[in-house]
């Protein structure tokens, strides 16, 4: 399903720009407040972060499944913060990320913007080591078919950069965050927004990452 491909033909197909700031560009400290353009590349028009399943914590044995950002304010019958912002949302809540399941509509938007590509390009970073790096590539069509394209990758852990060939699109995941980070077109932002209004939040570069 995955197939190994060599670190440069990833970066061959990669036809993106990134801020000098890029975490490839220069090592960040410990203590560096990372932010989308550290991450994501910077030639996008737009920007938003799509939550995946999560599970929070209100004491140490109720948990409850969310799927949307606002559905937790509502389950606790509190104030949504206007603007909601992940920086909000992260210090209202401690949850952990429930399952990797993409929102069908969300894979529908992606596949009909990358229509005329025919391959899905991973990297799945497991570490700061260079050497702990993997490339794969997959047919576009199979990968946005998986419900939980993590689960079927030959590593399921780590940090993962995902776009397709020509690059319609780019996909930043962390597994220890319920969160997908994508850049696209405007048109593909706001279409993303416009579908999943309580799981999608619009950013700017210069918007916290985690």
């Amino acid at each position: 399903m995955f197939r190994s491909i060599s670190e440069d033909d990833f970066n061959r197909e990669r036809t993106v720009r990134f801020a000098e700031e890029h975490f490839e560009q220069r090592r960040h400290g410990s203590n560096h407040t990372w932010i989308v353009r550290d991450v994501l590349p910077i030639s996008y028009e737009a920007f938003c972060a799509v939550s995946l399943p999560w599970e929070a914590t209100f004491d140490s044995e109720s948990h409850h499944l969310f799927f949307g950002f606002r559905e937790g304010y509502h389950f606790l019958k509190k104030p949504v913060p206007e603007p909601l912002t992940l920086s909000a949302w992260h210090s209202d809540f401690k949850f952990v990320e429930a399952n990797r399941e993409v929102p069908p509509a969300l894979r529908e938007l992606l596949n009909r913007s990358a229509a005329s590509a025919d391959l899905v390009f991973v990297r799945c970073s497991r570490s700061q080591d260079p050497r702990d790096c993997y490339h794969w590539a997959i047919e576009r069509a199979l990968f946005l078919e998986l419900s939980d394209p993590f689960w079927e990758m030959p590593y399921r852990f780590g940090h993962f950069d995902i776009f397709p060939r020509g690059a319609a699109w780019y996909m930043a995941h962390r597994d220890d965050e319920p969160l997908l980070y994508i850049g696209g077109s405007a048109d593909l932002i706001n279409s993303i927004s416009a579908v999943l209004p309580d799981q999608a939040l619009p950013l700017q570069p210069d918007d916290r990452y985690f």
